[in-house]
């Protein structure tokens, strides 16, 4: 009748922290007696023991791109989701507007311009030697 009840909401039936077997009446566990509390327990999918249905997931499907550095390069299917690595043009797409911005040009270290005041300032040359410079201070 209880394992009846307990099979129809999907749950088994535990005392004192062990499972009762399917078949297991509760006349035959040890321990039990009357006025003892049942517990009927919702059955984990996958069959018990704590186990997800899909077993542990303890493994990395993601590592590191070698051209966007995000950890989105699958190591199954050895594309990047971010930048769809190892394809010749970036991954980019115009419902990711937002995406775009982040990746525009502008964006990122820019070390030209560290030199294209001094460049500019000579108009630009180069493969030339400069002129040599007096030193100062030497008054003779």
């Amino acid at each position: 009748m209880l394992f009846a009840a307990a099979a129809a909401g999907g749950a088994g039936l535990v005392f004192g922290g062990v499972s009762l077997a399917r078949g297991q009446r509760l006349a035959d566990v040890p321990g039990l007696e009357e006025g003892s509390t049942v517990h009927a327990v919702p059955r984990l999918a996958g069959g018990g023991d704590g186990t997800e249905a899909m077993g542990k997931k303890n493994k990395k499907s993601h590592g590191l791109c070698i051209r966007c550095g995000k950890r989105a390069f699958h190591l199954q299917k050895k594309r990047c989701a971010s930048c769809g690595y190892p394809a010749t043009k970036i991954r980019s797409y115009e419902w990711a507007k937002k995406a775009k911005r982040r990746r525009a040009p502008g964006t990122g270290r820019q070390q030209y311009v560290k030199t294209l005041a001094r460049r500019f300032k000579n108009k630009f040359r180069e493969g030339t030697t400069p002129t040599a410079r007096k030193k100062r201070g030497s008054s003779q």
